[in-house]
């Protein structure tokens, strides 16, 4: 009998009890502010949160996956090269997003009718310097196939966040939106001191600055940079759209289907985490049937942990919604049972990513992605238009099917990879578990 490689258990471990207890922050941080704050104000810090979710996606998205594949496939004396090139490259990364966020304050506090956003946006200034070291060691532990400090910062960040939203709540202190940004930056601050005692031992550092590896780095995270932030337009374009649209209190509903369908993405993020270290090093030693076998059988997991909680939702959608949001939100009902099954599509798209990226092909997922956020925004335009909030579901939901179809085409030609085999996998990973648990002697 074959035994399973350690680092599937522990990397796979970690990061599943990862992203599950960074869920439960979230939706009992969700289930909290829903209740201190006004359908207005829920609304503003969604479209806030948005924004500040796409700058550091965009940032990290042009460092990450660079500096990860070159950690594994340089030299062991040429490494510290590439953590100084990287973290100079992360530093005029935050110095222009500390840019972008200054214009943002002014813009978007008059778009969305809200002075409060100015104060936000600059405390959140703050806040991204200190991002800068939290999410680059974060990156280098990757590399080097570890994941304790990610763990634990990143629950130290989540953790202190919700102790505020929970204090705040239990002892009926008054919440703002300006205080609920304040303590975005204590909890950055907490998560970085945590991952540096936790993965300085890999932090190495050169003591020239090699340009041509930030060339290289740049050249190769340009189009994962593209990605990143097209990727995550794509997934906020609608609620950005909605604000604009129609109102920030429309926004609040939306979001709250939103972060429910969100909830069967755990398995997807988590196995898109560690499976990219892992496909690149499969690239090198068994080239393109081994990272097609890899999209395979991961998506074809993905689908087996969704399709019971997709079930659940599309059966029982006024209970959800009642017992996460409240009564309050039941006109949401509608837009959930639309929003929901986005995460059909949602494993094929984020594994299509995370395995041409892993191959040397960002390119190829930088163009997808971007074509899928120009369809995205004209469908959201047209639907929205015809039918309002629940437009946006709509209109998403066309982009999401027709994104499907050309990512398989695509891998087709590229990995040979056949669209049916992922679910093939899913019936045999059913029949695995029901032999575990009826044929256990």
């Amino acid at each position: 009998m074959r035994k399973v490689n350690p680092y599937w258990l522990k990397s796979g471990g970690y990061n599943l009890f990862l992203r599950l207890f960074s869920l439960l922050f979230g939706l009992a941080s969700f289930f909290l502010l829903v209740r201190l704050l006004s359908k207005e104000e829920f609304g503003i810090w969604a479209l806030f949160t948005t924004v500040t979710t796409l700058i550091e996606m965009a940032r990290n998205g042009l460092v990450q996956n660079g500096l990860v594949r070159s950690i594994i496939s340089s030299p062991k004396e040429k490494i510290p090269e590439v953590i100084t090139a990287s973290f100079v490259l992360n530093g005029i990364l935050t110095i222009i997003s500390v840019l972008i966020l200054i214009i943002l304050s002014y813009f978007l506090s008059v778009e969305w009718n809200s002075p409060a956003l100015k104060p936000m946006f600059i405390y959140y200034i703050f806040t991204t310097l200190f991002l800068l070291p939290y999410f680059h060691l974060q990156f280098i532990e990757q590399a080097n196939f570890k994941f304790e400090g990610l763990f634990f910062s990143t629950l130290t960040r989540a953790g202190f966040h919700f102790s505020y939203i929970a204090f705040s709540f239990i002892f009926t202190y008054e919440i703002t939106l300006v205080s609920l940004s304040q303590f975005m930056m204590i909890s950055a601050i907490a998560g970085t001191v945590v991952v540096y005692f936790i993965t300085k031992k890999y932090l190495l550092f050169s003591k020239t600055i090699n340009w041509d590896i930030i060339k290289e780095l740049f050249n190769y995270g340009k189009y994962v940079f593209g990605t990143a932030i097209s990727s995550q337009l794509l997934r906020s374009v609608d609620q950005l759209m909605l604000g604009s649209m129609v109102t920030t209190a429309s926004v609040a509903s939306y979001n709250v289907a939103i972060r429910i369908s969100n909830l069967v993405e755990v398995p997807t993020a988590t196995i898109a985490t560690i499976i990219f270290p892992k496909s690149a090093e499969s690239m090198a030693k068994g080239g393109k049937p081994e990272a097609k076998r890899l999209y395979e059988k991961s998506v074809g997991a993905i689908l087996a942990v969704l399709f019971p909680v997709l079930i659940f939702v599309l059966a029982f959608p006024e209970f959800i919604i009642t017992l996460v949001a409240s009564k309050g939100y039941l006109d949401t009902v509608s837009i959930l049972q639309v929003t929901i099954l986005y995460s059909i599509f949602t494993p094929f798209g984020r594994q299509f990513g995370t395995i041409l990226d892993s191959i040397g092909k960002p390119k190829i997922t930088f163009s997808i992605v971007l074509l899928n956020l120009v369809l995205n925004i004209i469908s959201n335009y047209i639907f929205i238009n015809a039918f309002g909030v629940i437009g946006a579901a709509y209109g998403t939901l066309v982009s999401c099917i027709i994104g499907f179809l050309i990512s398989q085409i695509i891998l087709n030609q590229v990995l040979r990879v056949e669209f049916y085999k992922p679910f093939m996998y899913t019936i045999v990973f059913y029949k695995e578990v029901y032999k575990y648990i009826f044929n256990r002697r």
